[in-house]
């Protein structure tokens, strides 16, 4: 049995969403000082929805879980208490109004749980969220799963990507950001704070409670469950900039983490992390016309990654909430004086034999070897070198196989 479809406590009540509606004013009332459920509201007010569905659900799955977690830490953990909140285009006002809403009208859900401790102290977090990615035409994200969730007695199916917020106690920033990236890519969808306790556990490097995960630990998680990455760590200037490792990441259809140390005084360490699902590209964009915006293998082999024209990068944060965009320049120039580590981690299947940044240098050394040789007098060739001359070639990594990229050689006219 899991959050998203099992059957509520108590009958459903229904909410219209038309103004004067007010987002602050519900999530005061209902789910005080839990800032990133309103993001999450002010995402389905884009996205123009008019009822939401409230039902109080048992802790089951992933939440009971967390629940015996929280009480073997000692910290003093009592009870907790759920909601499902769930999104719709169509306006209704008793529960039975789902039965007439199709899967289109379905915006997304989110899964608030309230975390009780001894003298009536309580948390509100969002265990967990899907809802539909912006709306903005030049918004990509390659990773996003299907969903079944149940609002009243009907299933309905959402795609996008699982949001996460952390409890802060038994599993960090870091685990909820392995949690949205290793659901976007095992068949099964999902992964427990638990399973990724004890997979830490077993390979002798335990989570202490409390405190983050290393990017060791990570990485075991990430290789227990069969899935590859390529890394970048910077804390000085680095030859290949970190937004090329989450770019050769997402634009596979494979997520990524960025994670940065913040300069604090003292003896105050602070670090996060975030899971980066896609990016919003914008083709007519000015900057790689202007700046030098040109990637160096070395000497004569300068070109055009089509990184370049990216804007933003799409991502959670579990401490605001879900899809949100990073200026692609942000870390490292708006940002230079509040950062002091920056480290990217990309991830692909467990079986690829060549990481993105591989292959875009492989791919240019190949180019520039054999464009002297070219001498056919036809206009693609005449311009293919002209490109070369300029250091105007563009490259952009694809994922696939030996098969069909031969399959697609055969057909290239």
């Amino acid at each position: 049995m899991n959050l998203r479809t099992c059957k509520p406590l108590e009958s459903p009540k229904v909410f219209s969403a038309k103004r004067p509606f007010s987002n602050f004013a519900f999530r005061d009332k209902h789910f005080p000082h839990c800032e990133p459920v309103g993001r999450i509201l002010s995402q389905a007010r884009r996205l123009e929805f008019k009822s939401i569905v409230m039902e109080k659900i048992p802790s089951v799955g992933f939440s009971k879980d967390d629940d015996q977690e929280l009480k073997k830490a000692n910290v003093e953990f009592v009870k907790s208490e759920l909601f499902r909140l769930t999104f719709f285009k169509k306006t209704f006002r008793q529960p039975d109004g789902t039965k007439r809403c199709r899967d289109e009208d379905f915006l997304g859900y989110v899964i608030l749980k309230g975390n009780e401790f001894q003298n009536n102290v309580k948390r509100w977090i969002v265990f967990e969220s899907v809802i539909f990615p912006p709306r903005h035409d030049n918004n990509f994200t390659h990773s996003k799963k299907s969903y079944d969730v149940r609002s009243g007695a009907k299933i309905f199916k959402v795609k996008g990507n699982l949001y996460c917020q952390q409890n802060g106690i038994t599993n960090v920033c870091a685990h909820v950001a392995l949690r949205t990236v290793i659901s976007a890519i095992v068949p099964s969808g999902d992964i427990s704070y638990r399973e990724m306790n004890r997979i830490l556990e077993k390979a002798g490097k335990p989570h202490e409670t409390g405190n983050g995960l290393s990017k060791e630990q990570m990485k075991v998680v990430l290789g227990h469950k069969k899935i590859g990455f390529f890394e970048f760590f910077q804390k000085e200037t680095a030859v290949i900039p970190y937004q090329k490792y989450l770019y050769g990441s997402i634009e596979m259809g494979y997520p990524a983490l960025l994670g940065f140390k913040l300069k604090r005084s003292g003896d105050q360490i602070e670090r996060h992390i975030i899971p980066v699902l896609g990016h919003t590209f914008n083709e007519d964009t000015w900057v790689p016309n202007a700046e030098s915006g040109y990637f160096s293998i070395g000497k004569d082999t300068r070109y055009v990654p089509s990184e370049a024209w990216v804007s933003t990068y799409i991502c959670h944060d579990d401490n605001f909430g879900s899809n949100f965009c990073i200026p692609r320049l942000y870390i490292g120039q708006g940002s230079e004086k509040e950062i002091e580590e920056v480290y990217a981690l990309g991830t692909l299947p467990k079986n690829c034999l060549c990481d993105p940044i591989e292959a875009e240098a492989v791919a240019v050394d190949y180019l520039y070897s054999i464009v002297p040789k070219m001498t056919a007098n036809i206009e693609w060739v005449k311009r293919l070198k002209a490109a070369v001359e300029k250091s105007w070639v563009v490259l952009r990594p694809v994922l696939m196989t030996g098969e069909k990229y031969v399959a697609h050689l055969s057909k290239a006219r």
